[in-house]
């Protein structure tokens, strides 16, 4: 059962958790973002010169590398990056045996729906159902 104090909103300057997170304590994001961005200088693993290279540059050069050598997942990643991920494109076929309460169409096969979609819409039965 719920305590019916912490249930209130608290008061101005009221503390909840007087030994929670202190005051200056990085969060995991801000560690990763710092150690990221530092530099070294190394050797360039595409051109093989030494370079000054951030980490996340390394990481990147790697992800290259590892492209270049046919890793599938790798290229994909540096693709996605670089110009943006591809819309996932899906295709809909519609299934002319499905049962329905509309009278007129009940029971029908799929020629007879196609001979009247055309008659009563207008419709080109040929671009609505999939062959």
């Amino acid at each position: 059962m719920a305590n019916n104090k912490n249930l209130r909103p608290a008061k101005n300057g009221e503390v909840r958790n007087p030994k929670g997170k202190p005051k200056g304590i990085l969060n995991a994001a801000t560690i990763a973002r710092r150690w990221a961005e530092t530099d070294q200088t190394t050797k360039n693993p595409l051109t093989g010169q030494d370079e000054r290279l951030t980490q996340a540059d390394l990481m990147t050069l790697a992800q290259i590398k590892n492209a270049k050598a046919g890793a599938l997942s790798a290229y994909r990643e540096i693709m996605d990056r670089a110009y943006g991920k591809v819309a996932d494109i899906s295709q809909v076929s519609i299934d002319a045996n499905v049962q329905t309460e509309d009278n007129d169409i009940k029971g029908m096969t799929r020629a007879e729906l196609r001979v009247y979609a055309k008659k009563k819409y207008g419709l080109d039965p040929d671009t609505l159902f999939a062959k």
